[in-house]
C-alpha cells in the first residue's frame, strides 16, 4: 500500500479550520464496488489515497480531490459522465485516452485525471475547452506528495489563523472609508500587461478608474474586487486587484489605469466594481487585501 507522509504531515501541520477540508477515507470495499460498477480500474496509488486520506478541498481550494459521487458538487461520477457525453457527441475523439477525472485546481477549466488501467500510474489533465488529454506527471504517488511544497501559501494560510493585529486591521478599514472609487471604462478585450508584453496569452482586462482621496490616509495601496458578471461562475468570478494611491492628492480625483487578471478565461457580459471600505475579516479572502498584510 502506498503511503503519503508529506501530504499527511501537511494536513497535521496546517490544521486551521477550512484551509484543508477533508471528507475522510472512503471504505475500501465501497471504493472497489464503485469502480466495478463503472468498469474502471484506476492505479493502486490513487485507490490508496482515497481509502487512507480521502476526497476533499485542500490548500484553500487550490486542490480538490473529488468524491466518488455527489448529489450537488462535481464528482468523479459527474465528470466521467461528462466525458462520455463529449465522446457521444463527437466533441472528444474516440481515440483520446479514456481517463478518470479525480479533481481540479480550483481556478482553471480542467480536471486532473488518472488512467482507468491499473498498470498506468500517470496523472493527466483534461482540458474541457479543447476536449484533449495531456500527461501531467509520470506517477500519481509522487505527484500528490509534491503538492504540499507546490501549493502551500503562507499568505493564504494567514486567512485561516487568528488575526495578529486587529487594531491595525481596523485602521486600514477606516483609511479605506476615506477613499471613493468609480469605474469609468472597461476594455472587454483581453490584453497583456504593459510590463509583460511578451506574455504567452493576453489574460487581463484594462479598467479606467476615478479615485478620490477625501482626507489624508496612511495607505499606499488599495485593493479592489472586480466581478465579471454574466459568466457561468456567477458571483464566484471575482478577482481582487491592487492600485497605488500614495501619490494621489487629497480632494483631487485621479484617473487610474488598472489591469485585472481573468482567472477563468470564459465568456462574461461586463465587469462591475462595487468598492466598499469594509473587509470581511471573518473570511479567508481577507488575505486578498494587500494593505492588510502587516496585520494578519
Amino acid at each position: 500500500m502506498t503511503s503519503f507522509p508529506k501530504f499527511m504531515a501537511e494536513l497535521k501541520k496546517h490544521s486551521a479550520k477550512g484551509y484543508h477540508s477533508c471528507e475522510g477515507p472512503v471504505d475500501r470495499e465501497v471504493f472497489k464496488t464503485w469502480c466495478e460498477a463503472h468498469a474502471v480500474r484506476p492505479p493502486e496509488a490513487y485507490a490508496d489515497f482515497m481509502t487512507t486520506i480521502g476526497p476533499g478541498v485542500f490548500f484553500s481550494g487550490y486542490l480538490t480531490i473529488y468524491a466518488l459521487s455527489s448529489a450537488s458538487d462535481r464528482s468523479v461520477e459527474s465528470e466521467l459522465n461528462e466525458i462520455q457525453t463529449l465522446r457521444n457527441d463527437g466533441i472528444m475523439s474516440s481515440t483520446t485516452k479514456l481517463v478518470l477525472p479525480i479533481g481540479y485546481d480550483g481556478s482553471t477549466v480542467l480536471s486532473w485525471c488518472v488512467s482507468v488501467e491499473p498498470d498506468d500510474s500517470r496523472v493527466f489533465w483534461l482540458s474541457w475547452e479543447e476536449a484533449k488529454v495531456r500527461v501531467q506527471s509520470k506517477d500519481f504517488g509522487k505527484w500528490i506528495e509534491s503538492q504540499p511544497k507546490k501549493l502551500f501559501s503562507e499568505q493564504s494560510y494567514a486567512g485561516y489563523r487568528e488575526i495578529r493585529d486587529p487594531a491595525g486591521v481596523q485602521r486600514v478599514i477606516e483609511d479605506r472609508s476615506a477613499i471613493s472609487v468609480e469605474l469609468i471604462d472597461v476594455n472587454m478585450k483581453l490584453e497583456r500587461q504593459p510590463e509583460k508584453p511578451d506574455a504567452f496569452l493576453p489574460r487581463y482586462n484594462r479598467l479606467t478608474l476615478r479615485v478620490t482621496k477625501h482626507r489624508p490616509v496612511s495607505l499606499h495601496e488599495l485593493t479592489i474586487p472586480a466581478m465579471r458578471v454574466g459568466s457561468q461562475y456567477g458571483e464566484r468570478n471575482v478577482n481582487h486587484f491592487v492600485i497605488p494611491i500614495g501619490d494621489i492628492p487629497v480632494g483631487q480625483p485621479a484617473e487610474v489605469i488598472a489591469y485585472v487578471f481573468d482567472s477563468y478565461a470564459i465568456p462574461f457580459e461586463d465587469i462591475e466594481i462595487n468598492y466598499s471600505p469594509f473587509i470581511d475579516t471573518s473570511s479567508p479572502r481577507r488575505t486578498a487585501y494587500k494593505e492588510l498584510d502587516p496585520y494578519l
